[in-house]
């Protein structure tokens, strides 16, 4: 299992990062989306 994080949008308050989890095959197994506020 591999998982591999991107930053989608990070600005001076917020930031956007996508998720992505793959299987052994290297098949797509989760796609999520985080938003955290930097305070």
């Amino acid at each position: 299992v591999r998982g591999v994080c991107r930053a989608v949008h990070v600005g001076r308050r917020h930031q956007v990062w996508q998720i992505e989890i793959f299987d052994e095959q290297d098949r797509l197994c989760c796609s999520s989306r985080l938003t955290t506020a930097v305070v």
